[in-house]
């Protein structure tokens, strides 16, 4: 999601022309998105909306502010036309160290993992 904010952005900023942007939204991870499949996702491609470029500007703006306050008041809209913001949004404040430990979830689920008996490197992060 950062990276459709990033590119909505920077296609605002150059004025570039928008009627030729596209987007796919899929209900997937890209990583497990076969190859086969691609043609059937290029058929629901649709124009990049003048909301989303707001979107991803506004997004973009709150996400490289210098405190998360405007990614919380983000937060608190409707993004649906970035179908997977929100979520993106809610993920990432989870890597914001918690009120009492301080720590992130990702390091919550690793001590989570040493504490199960897992010791491989490899292990810990899958």
């Amino acid at each position: 999601q950062l990276h459709i904010m990033q590119l909505l952005d920077g296609f605002v900023q150059t004025r570039d022309n928008f009627q030729h942007l596209s987007v796919i939204f899929i209900d997937d991870y890209l990583g497990r998105v076969s190859i086969e499949s691609l043609p059937q996702w290029l058929e629901k491609r649709e124009s990049v909306s003048k909301k989303q470029l707001v979107l991803g500007q506004l997004g973009w703006k709150a996400f490289t502010a210098q405190t998360p306050e405007l990614m919380f008041e983000l937060a608190q809209q409707d993004t649906s036309v970035l179908p997977f913001l929100q979520s993106g949004l809610l993920r990432l404040f989870e890597e914001f160290p918690a009120e009492g430990c301080g720590l992130t979830r990702t390091e919550h689920c690793i001590l989570d993992k040493v504490r199960g008996g897992v010791s491989q490197l490899v292990r810990l992060f899958s």
